[in-house]
């Protein structure tokens, strides 16, 4: 930090003699005891100061601003030191600027910067609803024309001078300033951009100031002003080509590429908007440059511009000579009249034909298979030119299974006109089954089915390496399922029967692990020649090891019921980098053990618990010793400790602790809450849960009073606002399928339910093709799960609870799987160790006759200023028990609470203790998701 030197300061201290002090003057001001005496001495001596010893002592010392603001003087330091020295010449204080004229204190004004480099000219331009002409005036009048310069061509952190920020609002000074200092339009700043990259277009009687030499730079990424130009939408560009000395300067530009290979021009007539212009830009040339321009056109940037009619006159004068002959050749090329074809219709393709091409050239042009196929493409189907070129060109085929229309026109001549082994050729080249948009996608298949063997089908979905994708999973493992019969004809029909059943379980599947392990190549891995459905799948898709393990029925389920999380399973252990080591440690053992030792060692992907499961997979007893040494070697907790939460709880528990681990090793600084409250008995833990649960006596006594009533279930229709999503979803679906297909009726649905959702689902269901089945029939079971569901009890038990078996398995139940289930793979779910051990949470809950959570919902207690308050957090489980568990909870709260929140947020903060994170969905007071104590 710069210093100034001053020889001597006197001060009176009480108690002290005077005495003469030698230092430097920022330093004294900054330690002086005396806050007023420190801001005088500031002001007197405050001029002379740089403005970063200014800023550093108002930094340090904010105090000493209440004894500068009641002077002039020392609102200038102020403005000085913040960096707001734009408010001494606004807002009427002008005869502020003008006392300081003349002194060297002016000069410090003006010549100073803010933090991020700006003059006064550059915070002046920034407001451009103050007129500062008058500011200006005395600022110039007080400079030297070196200084003004030197001001003028300042810049600031990002090299903008004060011209970058005029030119965007135009204050009145613009003119006379570019007319002394024209140079100005050639400084770049960080971005290589020139004030003129940012010159709105509005500006026309300001064009003839800018030097000719300004139009050729460019920016870091080698666009032009005409490219900044194109953001404010062309509109008037007409007047920068005004001249020939302008239309010169500009050609080069207006055709120069940036990085990424785009002229402006070719930028220009990317926009929709902007194309209307273009006649414009064009005939704004002097006319000896228009032949100039289209000698640099290229067929990137005529296949925008030719689309418009309105251009066409521009062109047709030109066509004379070799130009003429340049732009027939531009115009033919496929590459334009595709894009033509593509962006607005066959109409317009034949009314700009005939404006430059002969008969001759048109017949040619529109029977290549190159434009025919982009016509088909875009559903414009010429029959009478589709009859004049030769069928089995694939291009043909290419073009039309982009849409529907075009197909059906196609096949229908392809049929007439080719042989069966043509079209069969035809098909068996293709490679495009993947790219089938899902309305053509059957049509195609059903077309397909007429001219190749099941095996040739099953290669369409083989050729190429490729994962199915969306509507195609549904669509092509339904057809799968129904070529199985003919490709598998040496196993009986029960055989036949499963294994079309897995490869449709398999293939419908949408979770992207297991997509990406069972791609349409597993369809070429099977054995389709065995004679029994595990010798075709198991050994030739996963090997014989894992072929053995997994073709036991207690491992994947029995025929035709395997269980999605083993598919899952296995689709990572496919995937594993490490696999061999994995099969080579589990090979010796039995199938079902084998089975858990590779479903523990897939739950997590810490290597310390992978290491223990194969260490122990010998054992019997294998997962509970990986658990234990787990807990001791992994999480540092004592073996009295693990013991005693052993004994604490049943195994179907243990087994729920050992897969909620991962979460406290991702947290290990709440693994002692976990000791303590998971090893203390029930009564033990209440007493712990309660301890420091300070509000008044009735409020603790209804909050910690254990509810529970038994009810008897009887569910009635519901119509929620999302059925009508569905049946809408559904009815759309049938029409992209066949648009003579029935349309289901959300008034009749509401009026006759289940009866009629049957019987239209079975009308359906005949009227289509099997392998479109799995494609609607998710939307059926979405539509039917809105009725009275056959799933849920008749005979529930409303809880309100603190219990920890339950508050532990809130995210787990037969229609709850959430972030907060012990085996969820996020470490989110550490939130129930917070629920599980602070007393302002509890959960309601229905639950059946087996303890399982059919519907819940955590409860809070906060505190507010008003009072307390209680918060019912968003419910999970069956929607069609959310009226019924709604009405009891409003039972309960009315019962002692004044004043609650249903399922939504709420004021407050939470009462009690909070040992450990706590979950919410709905926000308490200005926090939500994972609460961590404070």
């Amino acid at each position: 930090m710069r210093r100034y030197k001053i020889p001597e300061i006197r001060i009176w201290r009480k108690g002290f003699r005077k005495k003469e002090i030698g230092e430097d003057v920022t330093s004294f001001i900054l330690h002086h005891p005396n806050s007023k005496r420190a801001a005088q001495l500031l002001l007197k001596h405050g001029e002379q100061l740089p403005l970063e010893d200014l800023y550093h002592i108002l930094q340090k010392r904010p105090e000493l601003e209440k004894w500068l603001v009641d002077s002039a003087e020392g609102r200038f330091l102020l403005s000085m030191a913040k960096g707001d020295i734009h408010l001494l010449s606004a807002e009427g204080q002008l005869k502020m600027l003008k006392k300081a004229a003349g002194t060297p204190f002016f000069k410090k004004i003006v010549f100073s910067v803010t933090p991020l480099g700006k003059t006064l000219l550059h915070l002046m331009a920034e407001d451009p609803y103050t007129d500062y002409t008058e500011h200006l005036s005395i600022i110039q009048n007080n400079l030297s024309p070196e200084e003004w310069k030197q001001l003028v061509m300042a810049t600031d952190n990002k090299g903008n001078t004060w011209l970058h920020y005029l030119i965007t609002d135009f204050p009145v000074y613009f003119r006379p300033l570019v007319k002394q200092h024209p140079e100005l339009f050639l400084v770049q700043n960080h971005l290589g951009h020139t004030p003129l990259h940012y010159a709105p277009i509005l500006w026309k009687e300001n064009v003839e100031l800018v030097p000719p030499e300004a139009y050729k730079l460019t920016d870091n990424e080698g666009g032009s002003f005409l490219e900044s130009l194109r953001f404010a939408g062309w509109k008037g560009v007409a007047p920068f080509m005004s001249s020939l000395e302008r239309a010169e300067a500009l050609l080069e530009p207006l055709f120069s590429s940036s990085e990424e290979g785009e002229t402006p021009f070719f930028m220009l007539t990317k926009q929709e908007k902007d194309l209307y212009t273009v006649k414009e830009l064009i005939s704004s040339f002097p006319p000896s440059y228009q032949e100039r321009f289209w000698e640099k056109a290229t067929p990137d940037l005529l296949k925008r511009a030719l689309i418009l009619p309105s251009l066409c006159p521009t062109i047709k004068p030109l066509l004379k000579g070799e130009i003429k002959d340049h732009i027939r050749r531009i115009v033919l090329s496929p590459q334009v009249v595709n894009y033509i074809v593509s962006r607005e219709s066959m109409v317009l393709l034949e009314r700009w034909s005939r404006l430059y091409l002969s008969q001759e050239e048109r017949s040619r042009l529109f029977t290549q298979p190159e434009i025919l196929s982009t016509a088909l493409s875009y559903g414009y189907i010429k029959e009478k030119e589709l009859r004049q070129v030769p069928l089995d060109n694939p291009l043909l085929l290419e073009g039309a299974i982009n849409n529907l229309k075009a197909f059906k026109v196609l096949t229908t001549l392809m049929e007439e006109r080719l042989t069966p082994e043509q079209i069969r050729k035809l098909l068996s080249q293709s490679n495009h089954i993947f790219r089938i948009p899902e309305d053509v996608l059957p049509h195609y298949l059903t077309f397909a089915e007429k001219y190749l063997s099941p095996e040739q089908l099953l290669g369409l979905f083989t050729k190429e390496e490729r994962y199915i994708v969306d509507f195609q999973r549904l669509i092509i493992a339904g057809y799968v399922k129904r070529l199985v019969p003919a490709l598998a004809s040496n196993m009986s029909e029960k055989d036949q029967a499963t294994l079309s059943y897995i490869l449709g379980f398999i293939l419908e599947d949408n979770r992207p692990r297991v997509i990406d392990a069972f791609s349409p190549m597993l369809l070429k891995k099977i054995n389709w020649k065995a004679s029994s459905w595990k010798e075709a799948f198991f050994t030739p898709v996963l090997g014989p090891v894992l072929g053995r393990i997994f073709s036991q029925k207690e491992v994947l389920g029995k025929r035709g019921k395997w269980n999605r999380d083993d598919l899952l399973l296995l689709s990572e252990l496919l995937q594993d980098e490490n696999k061999e080591k994995v099969i080579k440690a589990v090979e010796d053992l039995s199938p079902k053990h084998a089975y858990r030792v590779l479903k523990a060692y897939y739950s997590r992907e810490d290597e310390f618990w992978r290491e223990l499961v194969l260490r122990y997979r010998s054992k019997k007893n294998f997962l509970e010793e990986v658990a234990k040494e787990y807990l001791s070697r992994g999480l540092k907790i004592k073996r009295k400790e693990i013991e005693r939460i052993f004994a604490r709880f049943d195994k179907k528990m243990i087994r729920h602790i050992e897969d909620w681990m991962d979460a406290l090793a991702e947290h290990p600084e709440y693994v002692r809450v976990f000791v303590k409250f998971f090893s203390l008995s029930p009564e033990d833990y209440r007493r712990e849960r309660y301890k420091g649960f300070q509000v008044p006596p009735p409020l603790r006594e209804a909050w910690m009073k254990e509810y529970e009533q038994h009810l008897s279930v009887e569910l009635k229709n519901s119509r929620p606002e999302e059925l009508a999503h569905f049946v809408s979803r559904l009815n759309r679906y049938l029409e992209k399928i066949d648009e003579e297909l029935p349309q289901l009726s959300l008034s009749t649905l509401e009026e006759r339910g289940l009866e009629y959702l049957r019987k239209f689902e079975n009308e359906v269901l005949k009227r289509i093709p099997s392998y479109l089945h799995p494609l609607i029939k998710q939307d059926f079971n979405e539509i039917r799960s809105f009725f009275t569901s056959q799933e849920i009890p008749s005979q529930l038990t409303f809880l309100f609870t603190d219990k920890l078996e339950l508050l532990f398995m809130m995210g787990k139940g037969p229609k709850i799987d959430s972030c907060q289930a012990p085996n969820h793979p996020s470490s989110v779910k550490i939130g129930v160790l917070g629920a599980i051990t602070s007393p302002a949470v509890k959960m309601m809950a229905m639950v059946d006759e087996e303890g399982r959570i059919m519907i819940r919902a955590k409860v809070f207690l906060l505190r507010t200023n008003e009072g307390y308050v209680v918060m019912v957090d968003r419910p999970y489980g069956y929607r069609e028990l959310l009226p019924l568990f709604e009405k009891h909870v409003r039972e309960v709260l009315e019962g002692w609470i004044d004043k609650y929140y249903l399922f939504t947020s709420a004021p407050g903060k939470l009462v009690g203790p909070q040992r450990a994170p706590i979950y919410s969905d709905e926000w308490i007071g200005d926090a939500q998701g994972l609460i961590r104590p404070d």
